[in-house]
């Protein structure tokens, strides 16, 4: 199972009896990570913040589906993990903007092109 780890060199540890799958995670959640939270502005882009996004994505020791990234989208941003691991980003309401809508409209575009381009090694056959 994977650790948190102190040291911001430290990777996920992806070798769990799931291989294969484990493994196409994995890359989906660096391809999430590079392609939308950091250029999103999330609160930082240090190694220590990727691994504890990997961490989430990847490790299933404490399962959730929601991971809050903040950025752009203010205190209530937050990328959505839902069905078949399926991701948008939401805000609170109370934080939408036309210009936030229109981002937010464009991101969850480009996260469903993620999805599906990685969808074919995520799921069962």
């Amino acid at each position: 199972m994977s650790e948190l780890a102190a040291s911001p060199e430290q990777t996920v540890d992806i070798s769990s009896p799931r291989g294969p799958r484990r493994e196409a995670l994995q890359a989906y959640a660096e391809a999430t990570w590079d392609t939308v939270l950091v250029p999103l502005g999330k609160a930082s882009a240090k190694d220590a913040d990727r691994f504890s996004f990997l961490y989430f994505f990847v490790d299933d020791k404490f399962p959730s589906n929601q991971y809050r990234f903040q950025g752009c989208f203010g205190f209530g941003g937050k990328l959505i993990v839902g069905h078949q691991f399926k991701t948008s980003v939401s805000a609170y309401p109370e934080h939408r903007t036309p210009e936030r809508d229109l981002l937010q409209a464009d991101i969850n575009s480009k996260l469903l092109a993620l999805w599906q381009e990685h969808a074919p090694r995520l799921l069962p056959a």
